[in-house]
C-alpha cells in the first residue's frame, strides 16, 4: 500500500525544527537520560520521510532532479508540483527501523555492563561490521 506523508500528517506544517536526528518526546528518557527509550519505528520513519522531502523540495528549488536509481533504491515515487513522496514500501522500513532499535537498544545493554576499554573495543568492532556490512 503506497503511502503519503504530507504536512497535515506531520503535525508540524512540514518545516522542521532544526535537528537532524529524531526527537525524543518529553520527559520520555529512560534511567540514563539517553532519551532511547522515547525513539520508535514510526517517529525515526516520520523524520526520516521530513529529512527526504525538504531535501527533494530544495534540490527542486535549484533545479535539481532526483535520479532514478535514488528513487528506486528508495522505493518512492514524486507526485505534485510540491513534489510530495510516495513511500512504496513504508510498512519494509518500518520493519527494519524496528529491527535497528532492538539490536541499538541490546548493544547499549551490553555496552553498559562492560568496564570502559572492553566498552570501547565492542564499539569499535560495531563499527568495523557496520563499514564493511554484516553480510561480508
Amino acid at each position: 500500500m503506497d503511502t503519503v506523508l504530507t504536512a497535515s500528517s506531520a503535525g508540524d506544517n512540514g518545516t522542521r525544527r532544526g535537528s537532524n536526528t529524531a526527537d525524543p518526546a518529553p520527559g520520555s528518557e529512560d534511567e540514563d537520560g539517553d532519551g532511547m527509550e522515547a525513539l520508535t519505528p514510526e517517529h525515526l520513519f516520520l523524520e526520516l520521510h521530513l529529512n527526504v522531502q525538504e531535501k527533494l523540495r530544495a534540490d527542486h528549488k535549484v533545479g535539481i532532479t532526483p535520479c532514478n536509481a535514488f528513487l528506486k533504491q528508495w522505493d518512492v515515487a514524486l507526485v505534485g508540483r510540491d513534489h510530495t513522496i510516495i513511500w512504496n514500501a513504508r510498512r519494509v522500513l518500518v520493519d527494519r527501523l524496528e529491527t535497528m532499535l532492538n539490536v541499538a537498544w541490546s548493544h547499549i545493554v551490553d555496552l553498559k555492563r562492560l568496564p570502559g576499554a572492553g566498552a570501547g573495543v565492542e564499539l569499535l568492532q560495531n563499527f568495523i561490521v557496520d563499514m564493511l556490512g554484516r553480510e561480508t
